[in-house]
């Protein structure tokens, strides 16, 4: 996947309209923890911060800026009218039209962290690419200066927004795979949900386009037409495939990988799921396939899972 996934809707009547004249949705409440119950997903937030301070060395600040305003689970408005999106994540069930449970906490979260407060705008270093999306929306990270905590690290610790970069923002990815990993192992917010869970190579299936991580042991690998597949089974014609293409083994080899020796191997990849000669991820960046411990702690390792 590469680029900035950006979707259209149409905006109901209830819609709300604010004095900078844009118009945004009124994100539901949650009526109770029943709710969140029922969908599995926790009721409650740890409020667990990352640790401080963040290194934001790999980006650039652009200073101070004021919160005026919530326009959702991944975007807020700026006092001189910008909308900010958080860069790097994603809310699995942020639907604009309806909201769902996890949605609606994050968003309520935001509310009483962020409105009114200071804080600095990170962006990345470089000038050409990745700084707006397609709607002309700033694309950051966001340090609040009353606490000092990093937005997106506080959202993905505590389970309420899973990592989803885009091809050009690509930075903190060290910091959010520590924190995102945390939050899988302790099953915190999105991660308690089966239907969030992490997906092993016999159900990734169930993932066709859409983002998913999925988990387990490399098979086979093949290299065709310059793209260097690794095979989860026995059939590559319909088991589960990532796909590798040149910049993305150039990654590879600067940490060290081989990706022609790697059968057998315990990974994590994180990944668009499409559909080619059965579920495949074509990897964005070589820093979405983690290799994992040879033996992998009971529960760690999604393939392991009956």
């Amino acid at each position: 996947m590469s680029g900035i996934l950006c979707c259209c809707f149409t905006i109901p009547a209830g819609a709300q309209e604010d004095h900078f004249g844009m118009k945004h949705l009124s994100f539901r409440p949650i009526e109770n923890a029943q709710t969140l119950k029922d969908e599995k997903t926790p009721a409650e937030v740890p409020h667990l911060m990352p640790d401080s301070p963040s290194d934001f060395s790999e980006l650039r600040s652009q200073g101070l800026v004021l919160i005026q305003n919530i326009v959702d689970p991944l975007r807020v408005q700026l006092q001189d009218g910008r909308i900010v999106q958080l860069a790097g994540i994603d809310i699995p069930d942020n639907d604009p039209a309806r909201p769902g449970p996890l949605a609606s906490q994050t968003f309520d979260e935001l509310k009483k962290l962020l409105v009114n407060k200071q804080a600095t705008l990170y962006q990345t270093k470089n000038e050409s690419a990745g700084r707006r999306n397609r709607m002309g929306h700033y694309l950051g990270h966001l340090e609040t200066h009353e606490g000092e905590f990093w937005v997106q690290g506080f959202l993905i610790k505590n389970g309420l927004a899973r990592i989803q970069p885009g091809q050009d923002n690509t930075e903190m990815a060290t910091s959010m795979l520590t924190l995102e990993n945390e939050a899988i192992k302790h099953k915190r917010g999105l991660w308690a949900a089966d239907k969030f869970s992490v997906l092993t190579p016999d159900t990734a299936e169930g993932a066709m386009n859409s983002w998913a991580i999925v988990e387990g042991k490399i098979t086979k690998t093949g290299m065709s037409n310059n793209v260097t597949f690794l095979n989860f089974g026995e059939d590559w014609r319909k088991d589960f495939t990532i796909g590798l293409e040149g910049e993305v083994r150039r990654q590879m080899a600067k940490r060290g990988l081989d990706t022609m020796a790697l059968v057998g191997k315990n990974v994590r990849v994180r990944g668009w799921v499409e559909s080619y000669n059965g579920p495949y991820i074509k990897l964005s960046n070589a820093l979405w396939l983690e290799i994992l411990p040879d033996a992998a702690p009971q529960g760690n390792l999604a393939a392991d899972k009956k």
